[in-house]
């Protein structure tokens, strides 16, 4: 019994070890339909999403695509620390783009079961505030009691678990 649990503690460490380095990873495709009928508050309301920011963004100014689509969503983990320019370039060299505030939005208020677990950025639109400007991320602690949208300087560098929301080309 004490083996069986020792064993089941090594495979916990040794997983955990491995989701903070190794190679990039993309995770399986999200199905997202976005479109006018949709208002970012809407979004927000139906998520359930505290909303703080560290700059003067206002929900009410993020507008809705004007054509209904669907769009193919995907979490990438780079598994090292990594700025926001080098996220974008890698995402690129994949034939993915990073998802803007709107379908990060989206992506919140539809697939509930990621939002909740980790912590996503939304690197495909740039906000005015801070040094160099803000991303958009979704905060989370694991836990589907705390977590919310805020905002963080587009300068730094993001932790290597970080996931970031993009969409395929």
């Amino acid at each position: 019994m004490l083996k069986k649990l020792l064993t089941m503690v090594v495979l916990v460490f040794c997983t955990a070890c491995s989701q903070s380095s190794g190679p990039t990873q993309v995770g399986p495709n999200r199905t997202v339909t976005i479109g006018p009928d949709q208002t970012a508050q809407s979004l927000v309301d139906t998520a359930g999403y505290s909303w703080s920011t560290s700059g003067d963004l206002d929900v009410s100014t993020i507008t809705a695509p004007l054509i209904k689509r669907t769009e193919t969503m995907v979490l990438v983990v780079f598994n090292r620390s990594i700025s926001s320019q080098n996220a974008i370039e890698e995402m690129k060299s994949r034939h993915l783009h990073p998802a803007n505030v709107y379908e990060c939005l989206a992506f919140g208020a539809t697939i509930a079961d990621v939002r909740s677990k980790y912590s996503i950025a939304c690197l495909g639109q740039y906000l005015q505030g801070g040094d160099s400007g803000e991303a958009l991320y979704i905060e989370s602690d694991d836990s589907d009691l705390n977590w919310g949208l805020v905002t963080a300087d587009w300068g730094k560098d993001w932790y290597g678990n970080m996931r970031f929301l993009a969409v395929r080309d």
